[in-house]
């Protein structure tokens, strides 16, 4: 295991949708925990030790706009603080890292002319 990963819902600040909607919506990502405005916890996955990842992801992210923006309620900071000790008790060199974090990073690309 090599990092937890913590990704927003991407919904409006306030709404409040459930884990179960999260996770039907997010096919692509495979989240093990879910963490509500009102700080619960929800797991809906289990976490596989061949995976490199666990993935958590807090409800909102998103202002009135739809503007990305940490919308994380204290309840829910808090949890996420629970959950990431109880995850690094378990796995010690584990890395937390946001989504940006996780993405690869596009590398400068040196122009031949210009080595020397």
């Amino acid at each position: 295991m090599k990092n937890i990963i913590i990704y927003s819902s991407a919904t409006k600040e306030g709404v409040n949708i459930s884990a179960h909607s999260i996770f039907k919506a997010s096919s692509d990502k495979k989240y093990n925990h879910i963490i509500g405005i009102e700080g619960t916890i929800t797991t809906v996955a289990p976490i596989d030790k061949e995976d490199e990842n666990i993935n958590v992801c807090y409800v909102g992210g998103l202002d009135a706009q739809g503007k990305i923006k940490d919308t994380r309620t204290d309840q829910q900071k808090n949890a996420l603080d629970k959950l990431v000790k109880i995850l690094k008790s378990k796995f010690p060199k584990i890395k937390v890292l946001e989504d940006e974090d996780s993405k690869p990073k596009p590398k400068k690309v040196k122009n031949r002319k210009d080595e020397k």
